[in-house]
């Protein structure tokens, strides 16, 4: 049965919506955070992106700062999940189950971090770890499934590439990191630049994924262009 196309609309400019908020509300948390941090002598004022100053955690851990991180960035989980639960609802991509499972296992690993961030002790310490890998590894996985099953629409296979793209240098930054954690003494300075820009891309291939979904489920006249 054929869903009703003004519901079917709607639905689809939800998703938008969510895939839009999931991508600003980190970068707005993360950066009024620094801001806030920087003005209270809390971190030291850089160009975190090139010069690793600080990391992403130290900016939203304490008072006043963490009032700005933490409630923007559990928001931006919630939007997360209804956003990969939303796309992997029956759509013009068949129903990609596995994209509900990476967003929600990432959004409670995201979760996790943000209870604990902030919290002094070697177990916390460990949590905070596993959250912060689990929820970038489970996103960027959702991200390139999302990518590769919407790159069979064609009007939405640009902005597909372009996510491939960016999770393509992601993936080579994650690598990249492995040596410089176990082998180089003085890291933190290079693990804080490939947080901040991994992040960042991070963010910013929801944007690209809000511009695919957009493509393909943009109203057509005479054929579909609907993934098999």
């Amino acid at each position: 049965m054929s869903q009703n196309p003004q519901k079917q609309t709607s639905q689809s400019k939800r998703i938008g919506r969510l895939a839009v908020a999931t991508a600003v509300l980190p970068i707005l948390a993360t950066h009024l955070a620094y801001a806030v941090a920087i003005a209270f002598d809390m971190v030291p004022a850089c160009i975190p992106y090139i010069e690793g100053c600080t990391s992403i955690s130290s900016t939203g851990r304490t008072n006043p700062s963490q009032w700005v991180f933490k409630p923007l960035m559990l928001v931006s989980a919630v939007a997360m999940t209804m956003f990969f639960i939303g796309i992997g609802r029956p759509s013009r991509l068949g129903q990609p189950d596995s994209l509900a499972v990476c967003g929600t296992i990432g959004a409670i690993a995201l979760v996790l971090y943000l209870l604990f961030l902030g919290s002094e002790g070697d177990v916390y310490r460990l949590l905070r770890r596993y959250g912060v890998s689990l929820y970038f590894g489970f996103v960027f996985l959702g991200q390139l499934i999302f990518a590769r099953r919407i790159a069979r629409v064609e009007a939405a296979r640009i902005a597909a590439r372009g996510m491939l793209g960016v999770s393509a240098v992601m993936l080579i930054m994650g690598i990249g990191s492995i040596p410089i954690t176990n082998f180089v003494a003085d890291k933190d300075q290079i693990e804080n630049v490939i947080e901040w820009n991994f992040a960042l891309l991070l963010q910013l291939n929801f944007l690209l994924a809000w511009r695919a979904w957009k493509a393909a489920n943009r109203p057509v006249t005479g054929h579909s262009d609907q993934a098999s």
